[in-house]
């Protein structure tokens, strides 16, 4: 007899097609990710050739001193640009980082003007090498020269004095002259005088949170960095305070003066007015900040007339304007009668007592402001 047993299907040795579409996949993803990161690789060598290339003057004369020159030229603006954009937009404030950051990056932009004017002299050396007209490398060695005198002329006239200004900053800034402050009629009125320098607008701001009775700000000034008289032009605005010239006003301290609530000045004081000065900015900058600076007046209710001739008067001079005229050119808000100021006819115990309410302010004041320093 025989027996039969059912016979179990054969399995097929051929791998099943989505087996191998799956495994096609993966080996495809992973040729792709290897092949990225060839490409990446194969750029930067390049990348750094070309680089090198240039250095030794192994490019031909059109790349060298004429493709690149655009290339280095337009890099180095954009640079600049967005370096002070960003330092603008995130209000970096004066100091030692910001003198540091700027001496590193005119620093950088020496080096690759240095790797732009030697490659290209190197390549101009070796294109009749090449079998290339010597007329051309001519041409291209005067255009060099030409190009570096500009360079020159440019750090002298813009990178060094930007750097020098802001290292004067870091290293303590007093080109203005010493100031002081002083509160008088018992607390009421702070008076300001002398330059404004750096960290001037943070003693002005200590002195008003320390004396939050104070409703007139009195003005004795020539002047000083007006980065700073806008951050204490702010603060009256904020506290929505009057601004006082007894004596005299001139350049950014008129921005501080313009700022007040109500604007008053002595029979005997002076405003003196001119465009400002930036180191290192020159035509189109400067022109902008002119610009943004006429702006400001005109909303403090200036005129236009006014703005126009304050600002187009030469930085090196300065405009006093008569009364009259900063009357009529809503400068000016009263003129204040001599009899209202705190002079030294009054009685001394008076004046004893505001002295001694002056030091103890200026104490507490300077307390807030560093209190690493009053242990």
């Amino acid at each position: 007899m025989t027996v039969s047993y059912p016979q179990t299907p054969k399995r097929s040795l051929a791998p099943d097609a989505r087996v191998l579409a799956s495994v096609a996949a993966r080996q495809r993803r992973s040729s792709s990710g290897v092949g990225s990161f060839a490409r990446a690789d194969a750029s930067r060598d390049r990348c750094a050739r070309y680089f090198t290339r240039h250095w030794t003057g192994d490019l031909p004369l059109l790349v060298s001193c004429w493709v690149n020159a655009l290339l280095t030229a337009s890099f180095a603006h954009a640079v600049i640009f967005s370096y002070y954009f960003l330092a603008d937009k995130a209000d970096i404030p004066a100091g030692i980082s910001f003198a540091a950051s700027l001496v590193l990056l005119h620093l950088a932009l020496a080096a690759l003007w240095v790797w732009y004017f030697v490659g290209a002299w190197r390549s101009a050396a070796r294109h009749r090498q090449r079998g290339g007209k010597a007329a051309w490398a001519g041409l291209a060695r005067f255009v060099i020269v030409i190009a570096v005198f500009r360079v020159l002329a440019d750090f002298a006239e813009i990178s060094i004095p930007l750097v020098y200004e802001n290292m004067q900053i870091a290293l303590g800034d007093n080109r203005f002259g010493d100031n002081d402050f002083r509160l008088t009629r018992n607390g009421t009125e702070l008076e300001f005088s002398g330059g404004i320098n750096f960290g001037t607008a943070q003693k002005f701001s200590s002195m008003l949170d320390a004396a939050p009775q104070v409703r007139v700000v009195r003005l004795n000034s020539p002047g000083g960095r007006l980065s700073e008289a806008n951050t204490m032009a702010a603060e009256v605005r904020k506290r929505n305070l009057i601004t006082h010239v007894v004596e005299q006003c001139h350049s950014a301290c008129t921005t501080i003066f313009l700022a007040g609530r109500e604007r008053w000045i002595s029979a005997s004081g002076k405003l003196g007015f001119h465009e400002p000065s930036v180191p290192g900015l020159k035509g189109a900058p400067l022109r902008d900040v002119i610009r943004r600076e006429q702006d400001k007046l005109l909303s403090m209710g200036v005129s236009s007339a006014f703005a126009a001739r304050a600002l187009s008067t030469p930085n090196e001079s300065i405009w006093i304007p008569s009364h009259a005229e900063l009357l009529e050119g809503r400068v000016l808000t009263r003129i204040v009668d001599e009899s209202r100021l705190a002079t030294s006819a009054e009685p001394k115990e008076i004046r004893s007592s505001e002295r001694l309410f002056n030091l103890l302010l200026r104490k507490t004041s300077m307390v807030r402001a560093w209190p690493e320093t009053y242990l």
